[in-house]
């Protein structure tokens, strides 16, 4: 166990190629709807608190892909952009990030899977945590089970929020072959931002702009 550990990206930033890309995605999601799927058993059995946190790890699996599909446009050779990129791939507040920012452009209006969004202002990485650990509030003790319940809104808008962005990228992503088909349109489709084409400012993008800690 200890020498696959070893070997994982969070070790390793390794370049992949466009097949490897197509399988991650798709892995992601996959990941994704098992996630989904055990809040849920979680949810039925009054495990609310827990079920909120698969959720959000479900929606961080989710984020993943469009995160991924960034390595289409990296040099292999690259290996400062690689480092970039496998960090942010690694990275709970990016992920975070990621899923409360896809779909509000032209998706929310074309597809309802995306019409209910995470809030900019919801921190969603503490509530994350407050639903796994024991906390003080007000210098009071609290078990995570007393501030996640069934009435909470916020339990039930992160299991609406993450049916949705299943059934949404479902369509694309949960068949490999669907994967394999999404990466080769990408990988094809010329993109241009502020006039410069993105395949360009990828590598630069990860290269240049550290996490910051």
């Amino acid at each position: 166990m200890l020498n696959l550990l070893n070997k994982t990206s969070k070790k390793q930033n390794k370049p992949i190629t466009k097949e490897q890309v197509a399988v991650l995605i798709h892995f992601c999601f996959c990941n994704a709807q098992d996630l989904y799927e055990e809040a849920e058993l979680l949810k039925k059995n009054k495990k609310f608190a827990r079920g909120f946190y698969l959720c959000v790890s479900a929606l961080e699996e989710l984020a993943k892909i469009p995160i991924v599909l960034n390595a289409l446009f990296l040099p292999p050779n690259d290996l400062k952009a690689w480092a970039g990129f496998w960090k942010r791939f690694n990275n709970h507040e990016v992920k975070q990030r990621a899923a409360k920012k896809y779909g509000q452009t032209f998706l929310k209006n074309m597809d309802k899977s995306y019409k209910d969004q995470i809030p900019d202002s919801l921190p969603i990485n503490n509530l994350k945590w407050a639903s796994l650990y024991v906390d003080c509030l007000d210098g009071h003790p609290i078990r995570p089970n007393k501030i996640f319940k069934n009435d909470n809104r916020h339990v039930s808008s992160i299991f609406k929020i993450t049916k949705d962005r299943l059934e949404g990228l479902g369509r694309l992503h949960s068949t490999l072959d669907g994967s394999i088909r999404f990466v080769r349109i990408t990988k094809e489709t010329t993109i241009k931002m502020d006039g410069k084409d993105f395949k360009e400012l990828v590598a630069t993008y990860f290269r240049d702009h550290p996490l910051k800690k």
